[in-house]
């Protein structure tokens, strides 16, 4: 799934969005509408991973009342930019904090939502299995979580293909970043570079372990975690997840 791009694309806040809604061919905004069918107004949402804020922005203009965290400071600098242009700044707060800080940030029982997007597959497995009891304190009883992530498929078939596919991504992904580093530099030594670097480069590549991970058997994380899954929604071949539940 072309989530493990995203590394390109948060350096360039403002180009973030267009370009994930490229490469989800368009699915990320209709998840989000589907998200958005859940807001009451005066519900309080937390989103873990807001980036640039527009789905915190969508979601107060609902009248839903968010607290947005991300680890970037660039993407919380963007998300606050963008709600003050929207007027919103009053009713979101965009905070710079890691997932794990949640029981140390927030009151027990502060939300009526906790609301993840493409973060969880950027955390390692015990990150994960940390974070979603700290999800399920801030929550009032019977609080809902809502996670959108990466997810191997169920299908051999299409692991495989999945697999073929997120390797050669994951390559695009590392020689974009590399070519980032030299952007200013001059044609000729971009070439160079590469001519001369490529071995070293994918030997790199080769060792570095991959910067996101898709998820494994997710519903049954969840539920280890004191949820009842509600809903599970499969897109992009089943690389993609929408998953609802509930407090237990």
């Amino acid at each position: 799934m072309a989530v493990i791009l995203m590394k390109i694309f948060e350096e360039s806040p403002r180009k973030f969005d267009r370009w994930m809604h490229l490469l989800t061919f368009g699915r990320l905004q209709q998840i989000r509408d589907e998200i958005l069918q859940t807001v009451q107004p005066g519900s309080r949402f937390l989103e873990i991973g807001c980036g640039t804020g527009a789905l915190a922005t969508m979601l107060a203009q609902r009248g839903a009342r968010v607290v947005g965290i991300d680890v970037s400071d660039k993407m919380i600098e963007t998300a606050r930019e963008k709600l003050e242009e929207a007027g919103l700044s009053g009713q979101v707060e965009a905070r710079r904090l890691h997932g794990l800080q949640l029981e140390d940030a927030f009151l027990a029982a502060e939300f009526d939502h906790v609301l993840s997007v493409l973060a969880l597959s950027e955390m390692t497995d015990d990150e994960i299995d940390c974070l979603l009891p700290q999800c399920r304190k801030v929550l009032q009883p019977r609080g809902k979580l809502i996670l959108v992530d990466e997810v191997i498929p169920d299908k051999f078939f299409s692991r495989a293909v999945y697999g073929v596919y997120r390797f050669i991504a994951r390559l695009v992904t590392y020689l974009g970043l590399q070519a980032a580093e030299i952007k200013k530099a001059s044609l000729l030594t971009k070439v160079l570079y590469f001519l001369i670097e490529l071995p070293l480069i994918l030997l790199t590549f080769l060792v570095v372990p991959a910067a996101t991970h898709p998820l494994f058997r997710l519903e049954q994380r969840v539920e280890r975690s004191g949820f009842r899954v509600t809903s599970s929604k499969s897109y992009l071949g089943g690389t993609l997840k929408l998953l609802l539940a509930e407090r237990a």
